[in-house]
């Protein structure tokens, strides 16, 4: 089949680029969610990465082809999302304008929209074209003679704090599609998003009141809204450049904590806590209609997914690297497993130790561990997780058998 036949099967989804904007901009938050996963989920290896910081590990933490991943989708899909919306503000304007028209300068194209009437093209506008006609909009909208301008709700992407975000956004776009040779290590990377790309997204989410932002800030079963609470965290890129202060450790641990609490969010089935999904269960159930059974059976299956990962989480407990179970503060289910680690004593010592260092969901695939700090401390958890500790003795006094010998004969 000739590949033009294609044409034939494409479909527009909802707006012209409204559930394909929506869709870049859950992955942008599911792949910066996931960054510290993608560097080992240890986050002591960030702070090597400071400049100036002279080590033997310095800068080490971009290395991992994993994070290699991540940089690029988040960066590319927050991109795509930025430039979805501004070509969404010139279709609403005329469809003309989102589309091709590279023959005409900006102030020739809007005179001609005044009396002409064609069909948008194929081809879309390029971004950097498309950003310039949103302020070549805002002047028009001055003049007030023009038809065709910018309406005043959109004029803060054209705030210069915004531009620079999306200028430094477009450059790293650039610069990993097309060179491949830029990066930013995981502390910096946590800065950009956080501080400047994040702001931008909330300011865009704002202005469009049909959009439902708990699809983008899902409920967890702590009751914290992931989203939100990163805009919260403020800290300047000088932070990056010196030798972190408690206050900045603090920062970028409770960073830490929140991501991964919204990439485990990501994976449950429903974005309710379980004790929720139990009510509505039952207010369904006395339910006639159709539609709702239908529901109910759904939501019931889901349901018996929390009920198995719970059984699954109890017999796992028995295992003896298991310390305890708890309840996880992203799924609310009974499935945190938190494990012991021990530590081999060194030649001459006679004891070992072991000590909880991480624990894993098996449910939503929540996981933290020791080097984010203890979530307790930032009210995500209701008990500690990495505060228990043991000696566990060691059954010889020597790594050296020859002189284990000598002692067994010995007297």
């Amino acid at each position: 089949m000739s590949l033009d036949k294609l044409k034939n099967f494409e479909r527009i989804i909802n707006t012209p680029h409204g559930g394909i904007k929506y869709t870049a901009l859950k992955n942008g938050l599911y792949h910066y969610y996931s960054s510290l996963r993608g560097i080992g989920g240890d986050l002591a290896l960030t702070f090597y990465s400071l400049p100036g910081e002279e080590t033997e590990f310095d800068n080490d933490n971009y290395q991992f082809e994993g994070y290699h991943d991540i940089f690029i989708s988040s960066i590319v899909s927050f991109h795509h999302f930025i430039e979805l919306h501004i070509k969404d503000i010139l279709y609403q304007s005329h469809p003309l304008l989102a589309t091709d028209m590279r023959r005409m300068d900006n102030a020739t194209l809007l005179e001609y929209l005044e009396t002409e009437k064609i069909e948008p093209g194929d081809r879309s506008i390029d971004f950097a074209v498309a950003l310039q006609l949103l302020k070549d909009l805002k002047k028009a909208r001055g003049s007030g003679k023009k038809k065709y301008f910018l309406p005043q709700k959109h004029d803060f992407i054209l705030l210069e704090q915004h531009l620079k975000t999306i200028k430094k956004l477009f450059d790293y776009r650039n610069s990993t599609l097309h060179r491949g040779d830029v990066i930013l290590p995981y502390l910096a990377f946590d800065y950009f998003i956080s501080q400047h790309v994040l702001p931008l997204v909330k300011t865009i989410l704002d202005s469009e009141p049909d959009y439902i932002l708990k699809e983008i800030d899902r409920e967890t079963g702590c009751g914290l809204k992931v989203f939100n609470e990163i805009l919260k965290i403020k800290f300047n890129i000088n932070d990056l450049k010196k030798e972190g202060s408690k206050d900045f450790i603090d920062k970028i641990e409770r960073l830490a904590h929140l991501k991964e609490l919204g990439r485990a969010s990501f994976n449950l089935p429903v974005s309710l806590p379980r004790n929720v999904l139990k009510k509505e269960i039952s207010k369904l159930s006395r339910k006639k209609n159709i539609h709702e059974k239908d529901e109910l059976r759904w939501r019931n299956s889901e349901l018996s997914k929390f009920s198995l990962a719970e059984e699954l989480a109890h017999t796992e407990s028995q295992n003896t690297k298991t310390h305890n179970i708890h309840v996880c503060p992203c799924c609310n289910g009974n499935t945190l497993l938190a494990y012991w680690r021990i530590d081999t004593p060194l030649p001459g010592v006679p004891k070992a130790f072991k000590e909880v260092t991480k624990a894993i969901c098996n449910f939503c695939s929540y996981y933290v561990n020791k080097s984010m700090g203890d979530p307790y401390d930032f009210k995500i958890t209701k008990q500690r997780l990495f505060d228990c500790y043991d000696d566990v003795g060691w059954p010889f006094t020597s790594f050296d058998p020859e002189e284990e010998e000598k002692d067994s004969y010995s007297g």
